[in-house]
């Protein structure tokens, strides 16, 4: 027979345990729960299990699942912005955002600045040369940073995301992301999901975006 499902505070158990058998501290680390396509019941479970940081890749959806929890479960959520920043949506969901991940173009800035200056923001560097992966090229990245701080906003960090399979294969991409992130004077590094935390995490993560090892496999109904 086989066992039932784990609800979310077990699978948070387990993250925090794999976490732990990499070297890391769970309290020294963001843990965002990447809501793509979850619905409602399991973002409120997340939130009675503990987790305080959500992140969505939508903005129709976060602005929705943003509304909904500050009614539902009033100040107890941060939303983070962990896709591609789609300009002309900006100032719908730029009040829920705490921090936006996705940032690889000056006029992205522009938008969020205009939305909600000051805001949080981490640039996005592409280090696996993935077709179709954002971010931008590491050469390119000391003139973003300065155009990104030049609009007022609070340069938090950087994120990358990386390559699909093996684990292992991520390495050398993190790595590079907690060198750069040390060179231009950054604390925070997003980077690590479900399938490669353990490799994140010893190579300096800071905050981790993780979805299925959460949240379990994703409903396709917001209103689930």
């Amino acid at each position: 027979m086989e066992s039932p499902p784990l609800n979310i505070s077990d699978r948070l158990t387990v993250v925090h345990g794999r976490i732990v058998a990499a070297g890391g501290n769970p309290n020294d680390l963001t843990i965002v729960a990447a809501t793509k396509r979850h619905g409602m019941s399991s973002l409120l479970e997340a939130c009675d299990a503990g987790i305080t940081e959500f992140g969505e890749n939508y903005f129709d959806e976060l602005a929705e699942k943003a509304t909904a929890m500050a009614q539902l479960r009033p100040g107890q959520v941060h939303w983070h912005a962990i896709g591609g920043v789609q300009r002309r949506h900006v100032a719908r969901v730029a009040s829920h955002v705490s921090l936006w991940h996705g940032i690889d173009r000056v006029e992205e800035g522009v938008a969020i600045a205009a939305a909600t200056p000051g805001a949080g923001v981490l640039a996005q560097v592409n280090l696996t040369n993935e077709p179709g992966k954002g971010g931008v090229a590491e050469w390119d990245l000391p003139a973003l940073l300065d155009d990104l701080r030049g609009l007022g906003l609070e340069l938090r960090g950087l994120m990358t995301m990386g390559p699909g399979g093996d684990p292992e294969l991520a390495r050398p991409a993190f790595r590079r992301l907690r060198s750069l992130a040390d060179v231009h004077g950054l604390r925070e590094t997003s980077m690590g999901m479900s399938g490669d935390l353990e490799v994140a995490v010893q190579e300096g993560a800071t905050i981790l975006r993780i979805g299925t090892a959460l949240l379990g496999l994703r409903t396709y109904d917001a209103s689930a």
